[in-house]
């Protein structure tokens, strides 16, 4: 039996995401589900002060919440802990804020830190979680390089530590919490392209033995979870992670009949993440350079052409999600060879809006997309992007 253990690496300022995925163990929230929740608790918020403040919306409090913007997320991405707490509500997962100073049941013998099974901790802008997994407590802090075992004996001292250092420590109360991730020895394995997005990038995941080894060297090739194996994933940031050289690439296209279970489980995922084709995306630099050179010399829109959604079983595939002007979602599916330009086809046909008149920006990490239209979905890091649509 295998144990693998997901750790989200810090990203911007992405801490609340990575905090809630590292807890839950999979690729579950993204920027995009987030900044819906902030937004709905914003909402609330300005309805309810809307009915109590003395003027209504006409009042000086509700004028000066409504200038101030968002109270539950900043533009570099920081989240509440309101926002983090109702997105694991949503999900019959509960927090609760336990502090020495204020918590009468420290001191009790019955106050056993062990018995639960993760803790979210805030200090300033940064979260971070602990969790136990396979009955061990792992600090899955996304600054570090990768999980730190905590002994069942040193965690009520870490917890004591990180409150008296003014850390803010949230009790996972209610809810039951997804194990570590297990595959059998010779269980037959395999992944919908659905669970493969929820698993997350390939260099997120740690072979538990590996991490017990306490290894100082995090990604050497002795030490890395999925050093015996080729192949090549993609970063939340985009960029690009792989292990061997380019000979000894996986290939994709090959049965899975002579792989062992821990082979099929990363070339799943790889199939989902892999970076584009070199040549491939040259060959769309060069399509890009000679569609830029012969819209300059003709002011007429070209309508685009909208290319079919890749199939299921394509390994380039990947889901963009839009917000379109008049408030409505979309979300489609692209090949990540294609040039960014077939977002705005798509979002042309299903906006009727002209594709001169459009502005598309990209949530977080905030980009304007129009700066990339000449390169592909791959080269700007698109990939899971949520993007709001505007007409200009």
């Amino acid at each position: 039996m295998k144990t693998f253990i997901y750790h989200e690496r810090q990203l911007a300022a992405l801490c609340g995401q990575h905090a809630l995925n590292n807890l839950l163990q999979k690729n579950h929230f993204d920027p995009s589900s987030l900044y819906d929740i902030a937004h709905a608790l914003d909402q609330e918020e300005l309805r309810i002060m809307g009915q109590n403040d003395e003027g209504g919306k006409s009042s000086k409090n509700y004028l000066q919440r409504l200038a101030e913007g968002s109270g539950n997320v900043d533009e570099s991405g920081n989240y509440s802990i309101q926002v983090l707490g109702a997105a694991l509500e949503n999900i019959g997962i509960s927090l609760s804020l336990r502090h020495p100073k204020t918590d009468t049941s420290y001191g009790s013998h019955e106050d056993d830190v062990t018995v639960h099974d993760g803790f979210i901790c805030n200090r300033h802008a940064h979260w971070f979680t602990i969790r136990k997994l396979n009955d061990r407590f792992w600090n899955l802090n996304s600054m570090a390089e990768k999980p730190e075992l905590i002994s069942h004996f040193r965690l009520a001292a870490e917890i004591t530590a990180l409150q008296t250092g003014g850390y803010d420590v949230f009790y996972v109360t209610k809810g039951s919490l997804p194990q570590a991730f297990v595959v059998k020895e010779g269980e037959d394995f395999t992944l919908k392209e659905a669970e493969r997005d929820h698993l997350g990038p390939l260099t997120y995941w740690w072979k538990e033995e590996v991490l017990m080894k306490q290894n100082s060297s995090a990604k050497a090739m002795d030490s890395d979870p999925w050093a015996n194996l080729s192949g090549a994933g993609r970063r939340m940031d985009g960029n690009s992670s792989s292990s061997g050289s380019g000979s000894d690439v996986v290939d994709l296209t090959a049965g899975t009949g002579d792989l062992s279970e821990e082979d099929q489980i990363a070339l799943a995922i790889a199939a989902s993440l892999s970076p584009a084709d070199d040549s491939s995306s040259s060959s769309n630099d060069n399509n890009s350079s000679n569609n830029s050179n012969n819209n300059n010399n003709n002011n007429t829109e070209t309508p685009l052409e909208l290319q079919p959604e890749p199939e299921e079983a394509n390994p380039n595939r990947v889901k963009i999600q839009f917000r379109l002007p008049d408030g409505c979602k979309k979300v489609r599916h692209f090949d990540h060879n294609w040039q960014v330009s077939q977002l705005y086809a798509y979002v042309s046909a299903e906006s009727g809006i002209s594709v001169s008149q459009l502005e598309l920006r990209g949530f977080y990490p905030a980009k304007n997309i129009n700066l990339l239209r000449d390169q592909t979905i791959s080269e700007a890091a698109l990939r899971g992007e949520s993007i709001t649509v505007r007409k200009i």
